[in-house]
C-alpha cells in the first residue's frame, strides 16, 4: 500500500542482486483518489471484509497467491504484514514443490492493541520457517505462540527519499522552529504538542486524524490544515524545521520508529521521546536528543533554539550516525537475506541502488 514499505525492500533487494516478483491486494480492495492521502475501499462490500477478513475477495486473493508462487517456484516467500492470507494458504506454501523458505514479517504489532486482526497470521505463526520482528517485545510472543527462528528487523530510512530538501519561495509552510509529522493517538502527545505551541514556539504539526483531536480553542489551530505530508513535501516539513519531534507509538507498544531514522538521515536535529532501545542506538547530547516529560521537552527545546551551533553539531553527528551504522533499507535487507536465505550471497555493488545525488550529504 505505501511505497516505503515493502515497494523500498523489493528496491533493496534488487539491488543485491536478487530477483524478485511483487504479490500486490491492496490496489483489489482500495482506490486512490485526487486530493486524498489515505485509499479508500472500492465498495462497501470490500471495505466489509477487509474489515471481518473473510469472503469471496479474501478467498481469491489467497488462490492467486498459491497460483503466482506456483509458478514463479521462488526460493524464498515473504509475507509482509500478511493479515489477509489465511494458515492454510502458508501450509500450502510449504508444500509446494520445490519448497520455499517462508519468512514472515510485520511494522505493526500483531500483538498489541489490534490484536484481533492479526488472527489468520496468529495461527500461521507455526508454519514459518523464519519469523523477523519490528520491535523486540514481539520476539518472546512469537515464541509463546510457536515460532523457532526469530530475527530483530529494524526499519530504516530510504536514501533515495530521505534527504535534505529546503523549502523555496511560496513554500513558507514548511518553516518552524519546531516540527512534528506523525499521526495522532491518544497517547499524551496532543497535550506535549499543545505546551509547546503555547511556549511561544512556531510549531508546525502535520498528520493524520489530528483535525478530529485537537480542541477548537487549542494552539495547534492554524491558518494552515493539518494533513499527512509525503515524499518531497515530507522532506521539506523535516528540513524546513530547527527541531523535528519523535513520538512513540503505545498502541504498537514501540520503543523506536521509522522517523528515528528518517530524521537524521534528512540532517535534521531530532528530540525524540526517550527509551533504552534508542540510548543504545543514539548517544544522548552527541548524535541526538531525548525527553521523558513534556516540561523536558519544553526545556530542550528552548535550550536548542537558542544554542544552534549545540544543534547543528548534533545534528550533523546524527547524520554520520545513521549512514555510518548501516539504517539504511539496503543494509536491512542484507542482514534480512544472511538471516533468511543464508546460502545467498549479493552480487551487485552499493551504488547499484537508485538514490538521489542529495541523499549522501547532509546540509546543516
Amino acid at each position: 500500500m505505501w511505497p516505503w514499505y515493502e515497494r523500498a525492500c523489493a528496491t533493496a533487494l534488487r539491488s543485491l542482486g536478487c530477483t524478485v516478483v511483487e504479490f500486490s491486494w491492496c490496489a483489489d480492495f482500495f482506490k486512490w483518489t485526487a486530493g486524498r492521502v489515505e485509499p479508500i475501499p472500492r465498495s462497501f462490500a470490500l471495505r466489509l471484509q477487509n474489515r471481518l477478513l473473510t469472503g469471496p475477495a479474501l478467498k481469491t486473493l489467497n488462490e492467486n497467491l498459491i497460483r503466482v508462487a506456483r509458478a514463479e517456484q521462488p526460493d524464498v516467500v515473504w509475507l509482509c504484514s500478511a493479515t489477509h492470507v489465511y494458515a492454510k494458504t502458508v501450509l500450502q506454501l510449504r508444500n509446494l514443490n520445490p519448497q520455499p523458505k517462508l519468512v514472515a514479517y510485520a511494522n505493526d504489532n500483531p500483538f498489541g492493541k489490534n490484536a484481533a486482526y492479526w488472527r489468520h497470521f496468529r495461527e500461521a505463526i507455526p508454519l514459518f520457517d523464519h519469523h523477523f520482528v519490528y520491535r523486540d517485545s514481539n520476539l518472546e510472543d512469537l515464541r509463546r505462540l510457536g515460532a523457532t527462528n526469530i530475527s530483530l528487523l529494524r526499519s530504516y530510512y530510504i536514501p533515495g527519499e530521505d534527504f535534505r530538501s529546503t523549502p523555496g519561495p511560496g513554500e513558507e509552510r514548511f518553516i518552524a522552529d519546531v516540527v512534528f509529522a506523525g499521526h495522532y493517538e491518544d497517547d499524551g502527545r496532543l497535550d506535549a504538542l499543545q505546551d509547546v505551541a503555547a511556549s511561544g514556539v512556531k510549531l508546525n504539526l502535520f498528520g493524520g486524524a489530528w483535525p478530529a483531536n485537537v480542541p477548537r480553542d487549542s494552539p495547534l489551530r492554524s491558518p494552515f490544515a493539518v494533513a499527512p505530508v509525503l515524499g518531497d513535501e515530507y522532506r521539506k516539513a523535516i528540513s524546513g524545521a530547527s527541531i523535528a519531534l519523535c513520538f512513540l507509538s503505545k498502541i504498537n507498544h514501540d520503543t523506536y520508529t521509522r522517523r528515528n531514522f528518517q530524521i537524521p538521515a534528512i540532517g535534521t536535529f531530532m528530540l525524540s521521546e526517550y527509551s533504552d532501545d534508542l540510548a543504545s542506538l543514539y548517544q544522548e547530547g552527541v548524535d541526538a536528543e531525548f525527553f521523558r516529560s513534556r516540561q523536558e521537552l519544553l526545556d530542550k527545546i528552548h535550550f536548542y533554539l537558542t544554542n544552534t551551533a549545540i544543534r547543528e553539531r548534533i545534528a550533523a553527528a546524527g547524520h554520520r550516525r545513521v549512514v555510518e551504522d548501516g539504517h539504511d533499507v539496503r543494509s536491512r535487507m542484507n542482514s534480512f537475506l544472511r538471516d533468511a536465505w543464508p546460502q545467498f550471497r549479493a552480487t551487485a555493488p552499493y551504488d547499484n541502488y537508485p538514490e538521489s545525488a542529495a541523499g549522501s550529504r547532509h546540509t546543516s
